[in-house]
């Protein structure tokens, strides 16, 4: 019977409903966010239900961030990695030409060193995975689905960095895989574990960038095994 792992980090945000703070209920837990308002949380419908929801808005400036995060083990030994998950539905039908990003790993210090799920630029709709690092290198999965249709989609993006597949990026849209990225030179361990900040409804570093305009129900974060992903 397939299972799946309990995330590291979790974020039921229907749970939360009215507080400032979003609890991190995953397995590692400790990083709970910081909602800049309590005027982000709004209702819809999901699978026939009544629910809350955190609806991101840059020109509210809606979303929410908080510091803690860890990446445990050296990115050189095998499986390690990390895999962002967000179900979530867009508030328009237009393709953005800026990116918006729905879930964020950061470094507290910089704007330059993040793994991301965000839109392009190119106003197709399409997400992307990407991990951006300076001062290493940047690698980047874009699946072809326009998911900017105001329904609500569940998008998989994972960064691997470790032995043969060290830069490798991959990505799912609701359920169904869409391949991997190609494989990136390797790049080291340093800045790779600076990445001490989970964001949603933003990119937040040391400032806020890539605004999400949307509704956002729930994001999982895994950390570090990446065989373990089922």
């Amino acid at each position: 019977t397939a299972h799946a792992k309990c995330p590291d980090h979790l974020y039921m945000l229907d749970d939360d409903t009215g507080d400032v703070v979003l609890t991190d209920k995953g397995k590692i837990g400790g990083v709970n966010l910081t909602a800049s308002s309590t005027s982000a949380w709004a209702t819809d419908t999901f699978g026939g239900e009544t629910c809350q929801t955190f609806h991101a808005e840059k020109a509210s400036g809606y979303y929410a961030s908080g510091t803690g995060l860890s990446l445990s083990q050296d990115p050189a030994v095998a499986n390690d990695g990390a895999l962002i998950v967000a179900i979530f539905k867009t508030d328009s039908t237009t393709n953005p030409g800026a990116t918006q990003c729905l879930a964020s790993l950061n470094d507290s210090s910089n704007a330059t060193t993040f793994l991301c799920a965000r839109s392009l630029t190119d106003s197709s709709g399409y997400m992307s995975i990407l991990y951006d690092d300076a001062a290493k290198a940047t690698n980047a999965r874009n699946p072809a689905v326009d998911l900017f249709d105001t329904n609500w989609h569940i998008f998989c993006g994972y960064h691997k960095q470790y032995d043969a597949d060290q830069g490798q990026a991959g990505s799912a849209v609701d359920g169904s895989a869409v391949g991997t990225s190609t494989t990136a030179a390797a790049w080291g361990t340093a800045l790779y574990h600076t990445l001490n900040k989970i964001s949603i409804g933003a990119r937040i570093g040391n400032a806020v960038n890539d605004e999400f305009n949307g509704e956002i129900l729930a994001v999982f974060v895994y950390l570090d095994n990446a065989s373990a992903w089922d």
